[in-house]
């Protein structure tokens, strides 16, 4: 709420902030993603066998086997926003997008690389996505170290495709 309270449009305040403040939608924030890139080369989540102290932990000989990590390191990031004819192009997939269960989200803060040539603390934007739009689908619902908070928790949510039109997004990074 506080992105769009310091960056929103009057228009983006009045549809969003608004109804989310008065409570009658929630958001939900994509950033984690399945696959990432560890020590240079690429990685997809296996099988998650332990979860010990907070932290997933995945068998070793699996991890070498298939170096498979999921990822919330912003420099790891796959999912792409492009900018063509005045929209926003956005691809990717998104694990744990905590909020996205819940059946009133209507906006998802996505986050993803838009400029892949700069330095890699700086690729990054977020831009406001109707849950709405065409080619987004909330996929399944993922427990958190075991527990499952549905009907309102986090989900693996695809964006394919995604079109929205710049003016009623921002784009947050450039």
């Amino acid at each position: 709420m506080e992105l769009l309270l310091r960056f929103g449009t009057e228009e983006q305040k009045r549809l969003w902030l608004d109804p989310l403040l008065d409570g009658t939608i929630r958001s939900c924030f994509g950033m984690t993603e399945p696959e990432g890139k560890v020590a240079g080369f690429t990685v997809r989540l296996g099988s998650l066998v332990a979860v010990a102290f907070g932290v997933a932990m995945l068998p070793l000989r699996s991890l070498l086997r298939s170096s498979s990590v999921a990822s919330s390191d912003a420099t790891n990031l796959q999912s792409t926003i492009t900018i063509a004819r005045a929209q926003l192009k956005v691809d990717g997939r998104k694990w744990w997008t905590s909020g996205a269960m819940d059946p009133r989200c209507r906006l998802c803060l996505f986050l993803g690389v838009s400029d892949p040539t700069a330095e890699r603390h700086r690729r990054h934007s977020i831009v406001l996505i109707p849950m709405d739009a065409e080619g987004v689908e909330v996929e399944r619902s993922l427990s958190v170290y075991g527990f499952d908070d549905a009907p309102h928790g986090h989900a693996e949510v695809a964006f394919r495709n995604v079109h929205i039109p710049l003016k009623d997004s921002f784009l947050l990074g450039q």
